[in-house]
């Protein structure tokens, strides 16, 4: 019988065995009936070496904002879910979402962006590219939403 591990310390110890650090905090202030993907947050330290190394090979190019990214605030969403209203009800709307349509099935997919992260990416402009002063970890964590 699996029973579920609740004690931050040690989470926090495996965490940095595993090369990463525990980053969530803000996480804890999503319903956990609702789904929600909080880039902030993800477990990256999880992530199997064998796909780092496919991310490295893409390394040297320029990265530049999705120009169909919208970014919405608490309970709104793009236009074109508004006749679905059932739809957003299963997700945690709430702080802001960057919504991205997904390359493989051209569905709009919802990414939760922490008020770091967010602080970034309201800087970016569409035709530029990402500037060299984008802190290290949120050009990480762009790059990894890159691939979906």
């Amino acid at each position: 019988m699996a029973s579920s591990i609740n004690n931050s310390a040690w989470l926090d110890w495996m965490a940095g065995l595993m090369g990463g650090v525990s980053r969530q905090t803000c996480a804890a202030t999503f319903p956990p009936d609702r789904f929600y993907c909080l880039l902030d947050e993800l477990p990256v330290h999880l992530v199997p070496r064998p796909a780092l190394t496919l991310k490295s090979q893409n390394a040297g190019r320029a990265l530049f904002l999705n120009p169909e990214c919208r970014l919405c605030a608490g309970e709104e969403v793009p236009e074109e879910l508004a006749p679905h209203k059932e739809l957003p009800s299963v997700f945690a709307l709430q702080g802001t979402v960057a919504w991205l349509r997904s390359a493989n099935t051209s569905f709009l997919v919802p990414f939760w962006l922490g008020p770091k992260l967010e602080s970034v990416v309201r800087q970016l402009r569409i035709d530029e590219p990402i500037p060299e002063s984008v802190p290290a970890w949120a050009r990480s964590i762009l790059k990894s939403a890159d691939r979906h």
